[in-house]
Order: structure tokens, then C-alpha cells, then sequence
């Protein structure tokens, strides 16, 4: 009896001992695969980088298998004499601007307003701005859209003019808009699409008028906070208190620029700066929280009478043209690829980049921020950044394996 006893003991020791094996090699192979596809998408980060010519980025990536990891490359500055004045690593803790990238939370305090009744799609630009050309005909809807035919701001020789030779005070968002109608309109209300970042101004007063609030405290009461984003905000210097920070635009070595720095030609932000962008372009994040933003935003923020409005703005197609069809959504886009749905959104403020993309389907994300100009060529045909894009398509084969 005491030999079947000592039998029973040592199959059940075996037993345990095999189990407690298995879920150690499990939880090994899930480290082996996460560092390595973490190894793998750290070399591409560099490479892409590298080839580019970006000074810094910072990229964070999403996937149920990978969870959220966050990755550096290159420098936040760089200097004349690295070896006398070290190079400052770039720090994916430190908010960066995320440029037009910030009409995300735009487009979700818009779609809290029409769920609570206090402003309608219909509604007309002439109820806040009745100054502005045709703006008895341009609808919320057509500023969401970005089918008012209002231009962009930043056409405007006399701000033009201002940026150049450093004489920009800072600028109330009512004069940035005014200076952008005076240029005319692209075309008539409703008619045809027209990527315009004045849109998003006027969206930012008409959250003002309407809640009494400005902007800046209702973004971060209604949309921050809720999101539970701690490091977004706007940027303006008394909310950096590690100073402004700094980007570049890589111009060669032909150049007579006598600040280019091995190529690049540094430039710091300003309040003046981010003034003019305002509720367009003057919001800074961080990449993991970016992330977090369309993942919460897509997976529980709003209520269901809400995201049954934001799911039923996304029907205005931007593009026809071209061999995918991209659709307008409150502050973003979606089109389909090969994974399914994407929702994704692109901006700058110069000469800071950043491009944020999600599928939906798949719970993938990507965000990237980069301190190098990567500008657009045709808004209106191309709906992500060529250079951040081009590391978008390659991470995101690995994300969806």
C-alpha cells in the first residue's frame, strides 16, 4: 500500500511538474516571439529612418499578440560637434505636435454635440460667421466634410509674409480665418472636396460658441480626459516645460543655409506658430497616445447613439479618382486594403510629421511622429504622408501575422 501511495505521489509530481513545463514554455515562446518581432520591427524602424534622412521618430505599434510597444530612432537634436556636444536621443515620453492629426478629437467633441442636440449638420456658417463667403450655404457637415470650399489659411501672402520674417504676433483663430476667406473660395459649398485645415478652425469656434468654453478646456474635459490621454494638449510654450522642441528639414549638402547641420536645417516651434494652427494643427501627443485615442475611440468612448453617428458620417467619399476609395469620417479617414476597414488620419506642423492608422477589424494600430518635414504633395488625391506611409506598409504585414 505505502509503494502505491509513493506511485500515486510521484505520477501526480510528474504530472504537475509537465504542466507547470508547459505553461513555462509557453510563456517563454510568447517572450521569443514578441522580442523577436520587436527586434524585427526596431531594425526596420532604424533602416526606414536611415534611408529617409529623419532625424528622429517615434513609432508605437498595436496588435493582440504584440500588445502596445513603443520604439525610438534617431535624435530629438542634433548638434554641429557630436562628439563635443553629445546628439539628445529622441524620447517617445516627450508630446511632439501631431499637426492635422488632432482633427481626430475635433471630429469626436463635434459628434458629442450633435448626439446631445446643441448643434445639427444642417446647421449654417452663417448662424457664427455670417462675413464669411457663402456662408449662408456651407453646413457643419461641409466642414467636417471639408467640402465648404473655404481655403487654406496658409495661402495667404500676408501670413506668408509674416512667418518669413518672424513678425507673427499671436494670432486670434477669428483673424486666421478672415485672412483665409479673403483669399476667395476653392469652389461652391457641397459641390466638390477640397482639403482645407481652415475647416477645423472654424469647427474649433463653433465648439467655443456653442459650450461657452475655450477650446483648449473643452478638448481636455470632454475628449483628453475621458480618453484618459495625459500627455495631449496644446502646445503652446507654457505647456512644454522642457522648452519648445525642435525639428528639421533635410535640404543636402548643397545648400547656403549657414544653420544646416549635416544636411538638416533646424526649426523650433512657436507659440506664434501654433497659434495660427490653433485647433487644426496645434495640439501635441505622444504616439502611444495616439494609439490609445483610436483604439478607445472605436472600442467603447461613445455611447451607442454617438458612434452610430460618427459610423454614419463616414459615407462622403474624398476621392474617386484614384484606385482606392477614400471616405470622409468626423476628423479622419476610411478606406478598405487587404486586412479590411482602415481609419487613419495624417498631419504636420512644420516641420513636425505625424500619421496615426487603426484597423478596426483586426484591433492593429500604428502611430508614428517624426521631427522631419514630410509634406503631402496632393492632398487631395494622396491621404497619408509618402515617407511615414512607407514604413506603414511595412510594419503592418508583421502586425497582421
Amino acid at each position: 500500500m505505502r509503494n502505491g501511495s509513493n506511485l500515486l505521489c510521484f505520477i501526480i509530481t510528474c504530472v504537475l511538474g509537465l504542466v507547470g513545463f508547459s505553461c513555462d514554455y509557453q510563456t517563454k515562446s510568447t517572450d521569443i516571439y514578441e522580442n523577436s518581432l520587436g527586434s524585427e520591427i526596431s531594425l526596420i524602424i532604424d533602416e526606414w529612418r536611415d534611408h529617409e534622412k529623419a532625424t528622429g521618430a517615434l513609432v508605437s505599434v498595436y496588435s493582440e499578440k504584440l500588445g502596445l510597444r513603443d520604439f525610438v530612432s534617431g535624435y530629438s537634436t542634433i548638434t554641429r560637434y557630436p562628439d563635443k556636444y553629445p546628439n539628445k536621443s529622441i524620447d517617445t515620453n516627450r508630446p511632439l505636435p501631431i499637426g492635422d492629426v488632432g482633427h481626430i478629437f475635433l471630429g469626436a467633441r463635434i459628434v458629442q454635440l450633435i448626439s446631445k442636440g446643441d448643434l445639427n449638420l444642417d446647421d449654417r456658417l452663417i448662424k457664427w460667421f455670417p462675413d464669411v463667403n457663402n456662408s449662408e450655404s456651407i453646413t457643419v457637415q461641409d466642414l467636417l466634410y471639408h467640402s465648404s470650399g473655404i481655403p487654406v489659411f496658409y495661402q495667404s501672402e500676408k501670413l506668408n509674409t509674416f512667418l518669413v520674417n518672424d513678425e507673427l504676433d499671436i494670432f486670434e483663430p477669428d483673424k486666421i480665418i478672415k485672412m483665409a476667406d479673403q483669399e476667395g473660395t476653392y469652389f461652391e459649398p457641397g459641390q466638390e472636396y477640397g482639403y482645407s485645415k481652415t475647416n477645423y478652425i472654424i469647427l474649433g469656434r463653433i465648439i467655443e460658441n456653442i459650450t461657452g468654453n475655450n477650446i483648449e478646456t473643452d478638448l481636455e474635459e470632454n475628449i483628453f480626459q475621458k480618453l484618459h490621454l495625459t500627455q495631449t494638449f496644446f502646445g503652446f510654450s507654457e505647456n512644454n516645460p522642457d522648452g519648445m522642441p525642435v525639428g528639421y528639414e533635410f535640404v543636402g549638402d548643397f545648400t547656403n543655409n549657414p544653420n544646416v547641420i549635416d544636411g538638416h536645417v533646424p526649426h523650433m516651434i512657436t507659440d506664434e506658430q501654433v497659434s495660427v494652427e490653433w485647433a487644426s494643427g496645434g495640439i501635441f501627443s505622444t504616439t502611444p497616445d495616439l494609439i490609445k485615442s483610436v483604439r478607445t475611440l472605436h472600442n467603447g468612448f461613445f455611447s451607442e447613439k454617438e458612434y452610430a453617428i460618427f459610423n454614419k458620417l463616414g459615407n462622403k467619399v474624398a476621392n474617386e479618382d484614384g484606385a482606392k476609395e477614400i471616405q470622409v469620417t468626423p476628423g479622419m479617414f476610411r478606406w478598405l486594403d487587404d486586412y479590411g476597414v482602415v481609419i487613419g488620419q495624417f498631419g504636420f506642423l512644420y516641420p513636425f510629421s505625424a500619421q496615426v492608422i487603426y484597423w478596426p477589424d483586426t484591433d492593429v494600430a500604428i502611430s508614428v511622429i517624426i521631427n522631419e518635414v514630410d509634406a503631402s504633395i496632393n492632398p487631395n488625391s494622396n491621404f497619408q504622408l509618402p515617407v511615414i506611409d512607407s514604413l506603414v506598409n511595412k510594419l503592418s504585414p508583421l502586425l497582421h501575422e
